[in-house]
């Protein structure tokens, strides 16, 4: 699963997938005043989510790093650095590069079938439903994708642009032979991302789970 959440990003990623020891791995003092009130499962996937990132940090230079949540739960990446993480069940991943070659960054991993039916309405707009019916097959699976590239498409948007995106704010456009998307920005109130409201991704399936990646880089 490293490999193929590698693949989707450019080489200067780096990326680093948690180990069943990431779970139980030691927190920043400052970092774990942020979730020592939480539920065990939380503190559990932040703290994966931390020694993910920490690792990724480390290849590149940045060591004892406090990574802190902002506002909205945001990652605090230490400046010159862009980076997103992910988790979900029985998997977690922190992906990191440096900021001058790439301007956002953000992953997300889902179980394949995440998506219910009756969940539908709520993450796709009328145009990308009629785009799954169009897909055939596993619908569930589509619809699961669409939910993990706006996933990823929020991550990568949301520290440059502060702005909270709503599930109907992102339209995804499968490309599915080249197996990379396109999602645009079609909110009204919600700024372009760099003077540009659509943003490139790319996506895989593989061992039950589907991979989303969103990167911009520099004009």
């Amino acid at each position: 699963m490293s490999r193929l959440l590698a693949s989707l990003l450019p080489s200067q990623v780096v990326t680093v997938v948690a180990t069943a020891s990431a779970h139980s791995g030691l927190l920043a003092p400052e970092e774990w005043r942020c979730i020592a009130a939480a539920a065990p499962a939380r503190q559990r996937e932040f703290t994966a989510g931390r020694v993910c990132a920490r690792a990724a940090l480390a290849q590149i230079g940045v060591h004892d790093h406090a990574l802190l949540p902002g506002p909205h739960r945001e990652p605090l990446w230490p400046p010159g650095f862009v980076g997103s993480i992910t988790h979900c069940e029985g998997f977690c991943a922190a992906a990191v590069a440096h900021a001058g070659g790439i301007s956002a960054l953000g992953i997300d991993a889902e179980r394949e079938h995440a998506v219910t039916a009756d969940l539908l309405a709520t993450i796709c707009t009328p145009r990308e439903r009629s785009s799954i019916a169009r897909l055939g097959g596993d619908a569930r699976a589509w619809a699961t994708l669409v939910y993990s590239a706006k996933e990823s498409t929020y991550k990568a948007y949301f520290p440059a642009a502060r702005f909270v995106l709503e599930f109907h704010d992102v339209e995804i456009e499968v490309e599915v032979k080249q197996g990379s998307f396109t999602a645009t920005i079609v909110g009204a109130r919600a700024p372009s991302l760099f003077g540009e409201r659509n943003l490139r991704g790319r996506f895989a399936f593989g061992d039950g789970y589907v991979f989303t990646a969103v990167v911009a880089t520099p004009r």
